[in-house]
């Protein structure tokens, strides 16, 4: 095939193709929302929750229940983009050439921003967790425990909206784990491609960009400090005193004597609620902190959300979980991410193109602007994104 000059739109449809053949966790994001990021509704769409009653066990009631709605905000407040410049021998190249060696690579490196700022998001998102911190995942039954967590909150039982994020090392671990199994067809895959497929009800994958989590200082003894608390703020007590970092964004504590209930019939668990603190926190003089906290505490009998066992005790045990790789077990719905359509100016740059791709939801601008004195083509590409993670639909799995 002869070398043909490459025209902005190839370079803008290769470009889009290039984003969308990339892997991680931005692909299995729920993206429905980006639509409604049209102009004149600003930077933040509310999205409502399903709706959740208590019920009734009798012929006859006293009243009818009310119906409580729940949203969350789905805010965009980040950016991702890559600028580059060719000269007019370089726009001389077959398609294929030049999408192999530019498009693709700077599509890589705006995958791995939105990926890293998905999973920042998820840090202090995701509250649920199972899996021993600092232990390698290496067996199956890791995985079985993260599907029962999905299990145990209801998260719908859809084979494919179901995703398990891991480490490149711990999936490594487990693949070393499973190549022991007399299973012939995951042995194959394993030893063959290097892969594990669908796994528990889960289709696994790996992200070079999930976190590892260093915790707070976390010394002391903590304590709750009042009874009944509610919300998304726990005052507590007992820490080391006027420590800077006593806590850090994406701890993993417990509360003694408060457990996880089933959000279907609000009966208890056997096992202790998790919470996720959202920011980092320092402890006062006297050791006390207050602890911005996901989910906020709710454990109104009334109340369809109820998600606590029984009110928060004063002076309850408070323990953090040791720092940890933060894999997960998640549903398309619990990360919300939105590309929202970047207005174009075409009479300001001599070409300029929004591509939005209806099947994975992206959204890509596409810029030329150029320099006639070195005959220099200059590019860039940019991604408007938000993200919303809703901690109910999935649960880390420590690594």
């Amino acid at each position: 095939m002869s070398n043909v000059t490459i025209t902005n739109n190839m370079i803008a449809k290769e470009a889009l193709m290039s984003l969308e053949n990339t892997t991680g966790t931005m692909m299995i994001a729920n993206t429905q929302y980006t639509e409604e990021f049209v102009s004149g509704v600003g930077d933040s769409i509310r999205v409502r929750k399903p709706v959740r009653y208590i019920g009734h066990d009798s012929r006859t009631i006293a009243d009818e229940e009310d119906t409580v709605e729940q949203n969350t905000t789905l805010t965009v407040d980040g950016w991702a983009g890559v600028s580059m410049h060719f000269d007019a021998k370089e726009l001389t190249l077959d398609i294929e050439e030049f999408s192999q060696r530019y498009i693709q690579p700077a599509m890589d490196t705006i995958a791995n921003k939105v990926n890293n700022f998905v999973l920042n998001k998820m840090t202090t998102g995701l509250y649920y967790a199972v899996g021993t911190p600092g232990t390698p995942i290496n067996s199956y039954a890791t995985l079985d425990q993260a599907a029962t967590r999905l299990d145990e909150m209801a998260v719908p039982r859809n084979a494919s909206q179901r995703f398990c994020g891991l480490q490149p090392k711990q999936a490594s671990g487990l693949r070393v784990s499973l190549n022991n199994s007399f299973n012939k067809a995951v042995n194959t895959e394993i030893l063959k491609e290097a892969a594990i497929g669908h796994l528990a009800g889960m289709d696994l994958y790996t992200d070079q960009s999930i976190k590892y989590h260093t915790k707070g200082v976390a010394t002391g003894t903590p304590l709750t400090n009042g009874a009944g608390q509610q919300g998304s703020t726990l005052v507590t007590d007992g820490w080391t005193a006027g420590t800077t970092g006593i806590l850090k964004a994406g701890d993993i504590f417990t509360i003694d004597g408060v457990y996880a209930i089933n959000p279907e019939d609000r009966g208890a668990y056997s096992q202790l609620m998790q919470f996720v603190v959202t920011a980092d926190v320092d402890s006062d003089a006297a050791g006390n902190a207050s602890i911005p906290v996901n989910p906020a505490i709710n454990s109104d009998t009334t109340s369809p959300y109820r998600n606590v066992s029984n009110a928060i005790p004063d002076g309850a045990t408070i323990l953090v979980s040791d720092s940890h790789t933060k894999n997960f077990a998640v549903s398309r719905d619990a990360i919300l991410l939105a590309t929202p359509v970047l207005s174009s100016d075409s009479d300001s740059y001599p070409y300029q193109s929004v591509m939005r791709s209806k099947g994975s939801g992206l959204s890509l601008l596409v810029t030329k602007y150029s320099d006639g004195r070195s005959l220099t083509s200059k590019y860039r590409f940019d991604v408007m994104m938000g993200c919303q993670v809703n901690g109910e639909y999935g649960t880390l799995v420590m690594g």
